[in-house]
């Protein structure tokens, strides 16, 4: 869950919703999630996001991860299942999926602090720090502009493309 989560820049709500009908496999191997519906999605023009095989490291691959997810719980999965749930196949709701990642960050590095939307504030960070454009971001994100995007960047994310020695650079000057 929170793997794809975080390659869907996705809200708590949006993982708690996802019903297992709402994953397409592709001929190449790829995914498609449909998140239709979401928080900003009123008229459910939201196109399925395709979700593309990471093949230098399968262990961190979203789409192989979700499949062997899926093949694990299949037979006691229906269309309208949700697609991550416990035994009980009963839906997530937003707190849980935020607990969830609260609880998996805390195992990681109990120092740190967290929210639901730390996946979603994670990868618009990690977009920035490899210099993704901020339009490909916004299209990722599903945010409507920058300025809806801003609250999700985090300062760290321009130390680490050294924004500092860039700006103060006297280098490019014409």
């Amino acid at each position: 869950m929170l793997v794809i989560g975080f390659r869907l820049f996705a809200r708590p709500g949006e993982l708690a919703r996802l019903k297992w009908g709402y994953v397409t496999k592709l001929r190449n191997g790829n995914i498609k999630l449909d998140l239709s519906g979401h928080k900003t999605d009123f008229f459910l023009l939201e196109k399925p996001i395709t979700i593309d095989k990471h093949l230098e490291n399968p262990s961190v691959c979203p789409v192989k991860l979700l499949f062997d997810y899926m093949d694990t719980v299949q037979h006691f999965k229906k269309a309208d299942s949700p697609l991550f749930s416990l035994q009980d196949n009963i839906f997530f709701n937003t707190e849980d999926v935020s607990q969830l990642i609260k609880n998996a960050m805390f195992y990681v590095d109990s120092e740190i602090t967290v929210s639901g939307h730390s996946l979603r504030i994670g990868a618009t960070t990690e977009s920035i720090i490899k210099g993704i454009p901020t339009q490909d971001i916004i299209m990722g994100t599903r945010h409507k502009d920058v300025k809806s995007l801003q609250p999700y960047q985090r300062q760290e994310a321009l130390a680490a493309r050294h924004l500092s020695t860039t700006l103060l650079s006297r280098d490019n000057i014409h």
